[in-house]
């Protein structure tokens, strides 16, 4: 269930971020894997934000697009490196990710 213009999604009673916040959460993860150390979350949601995009509300192509020169920039100004090959695996892994939807098993409590 969402609450309009609130970007609240509930399951089960439970608040649970947006989509687009499953796309960010997932892309610090990637890179966080990619690059062996700890990727500044707020950092990058800053430098998403001063981009003109919502880290709350990313889409699947902005993901996709942030893994270029942006993404590249900002990890050398903190001391990491993606390969082509990296970041090539990184722009088909952020693609691919689905967040979590909510069926109907996830919405209903389980019949005892």
């Amino acid at each position: 269930m969402t609450q309009r213009g609130s970007g609240t999604h509930t399951l089960l009673g439970r608040a649970s971020p947006p989509m687009g916040r499953h796309r960010f959460d997932n892309l610090v993860e990637e890179l966080t894997a990619r690059v062996g150390g700890d990727v500044p979350r707020y950092a990058l949601w800053l430098r998403i934000h001063e981009r003109g995009l919502d880290p709350e509300r990313l889409t699947r192509d902005e993901v996709i697009s942030l893994c270029g020169g942006f993404l590249q920039r900002f990890l050398r100004e903190r001391g990491f490196r993606l390969r082509a090959g990296e970041v090539r695996r990184l722009r088909r892994a952020v693609a691919s990710f689905e967040p979590p939807l909510a069926t109907p098993e996830r919405r209903l409590p389980a019949h005892q």
